[in-house]
Order: C-alpha cells, then structure tokens, then sequence
C-alpha cells in the first residue's frame, strides 16, 4: 500500500517502528497507537480507558501495556492491558 486511503492510514516504515518502539497514526477518529514489541505489530486505541490519557506514555513489558494513567491520577497502580494475540 504506497498511498494512503480512506479505510487505511499510512503509519510508518517497519524499521522506523522497530527502532522507536511505537508510533502514533492520526486515524479517521482518533489517535492509533502502533506498537513493536517482541517481533510483533499491534495497533490500538490510544486513549487510556479508564482515564483517557495517551496510552503513547505508557510502558511496554512482556507484551503488557501499562497506562501511567492511573498512577498519574494517584487512585492505584497503573491498568494493565495485555496486547490481542
């Protein structure tokens, strides 16, 4: 896919993903956060759910999305979301 379409939206390069981790694509809605971790590409909202702030600031561990969202908002440890397999 060389041009971008409206169903689609152009992220990045795979090396520019591997080298930085993580990207975040502008999509038709809202903010897509593209990540690279172990091998793998996994793509997801970016908005934290509990709180709504960018899940972009969060950590990445084992394959874990950690939001600091919460731990931000002083209520208890950050949510944790495991990436879909």
């Amino acid at each position: 896919m060389d041009m971008p379409s409206k169903k689609f939206a152009l992220a990045g390069s795979l090396e520019e993903l591997k080298i930085k981790g993580r990207l975040v694509v502008h999509g038709g809605h809202r903010p897509i956060l593209v990540i690279y971790d172990r091998g793998r590409v996994f793509a997801l909202d970016n908005r934290c759910p509990h709180m709504g702030f960018p899940l972009e600031r969060g950590s990445v561990e084992d394959g874990i999305l950690t939001s600091l969202s919460q731990c931000a908002a002083g209520a208890h440890p950050g949510r944790r979301r495991r990436a879909a397999r």
